[in-house]
């Protein structure tokens, strides 16, 4: 079970989720893995009094991975609407490699995903670089003052 408010509108799903018809004490598969959920459709759900959709019990896994993928998109999200100061600052507060390769992953696939490619070169040198082991915060800063 999981709360609709967690579902990530317009953004593919990984995981089938199911509706529960209480009139009938049946479950329906209302969309499939890597399909998206639209606005809309969560919205007619709500309006319609759904709060929860229903997994399968072995999609526990996916869920926890496509929780921690929508968390790293809000950070994102966040991100693209800071001033290079903020950025800086948010930056400063990374100082675990793996975390900084995640967030510039995951700033890389949610610009692919929207079709922003102009800072593409950039980020993909800064995650080459954070891979061969160069400086954190020198590698981030860097990117931040060559974003555009």
């Amino acid at each position: 079970r999981m709360n609709i408010n967690d579902i990530e509108e317009d953004m593919p799903l990984d995981f089938d989720i199911f509706i529960y018809l209480p009139q009938n004490g049946k479950y329906i598969k209302y969309n499939k893995a890597n399909q998206k959920m639209f606005g809309d459709q969560k919205e007619r759900l709500q309006s319609k009094g759904v709060t929860h959709i229903h997994l399968k019990k072995d999609s526990e896994k996916v869920v926890r991975k496509y929780k921690a993928r929508n968390f790293l998109n809000q950070k994102v999200k966040q991100f693209l609407n800071q001033n290079t100061q903020q950025r800086l600052a948010f930056f400063d507060t990374i100082k675990d490699r793996n975390k900084a390769i995640d967030f510039i992953e995951s700033l890389i696939f949610y610009l692919h995903g929207k079709g922003e490619i102009k800072n593409m070169d950039n980020l993909l040198t800064t995650l080459k670089r954070l891979r061969a082991n160069g400086n954190i915060n020198l590698q981030l800063t860097n990117m931040i003052v060559n974003y555009v």
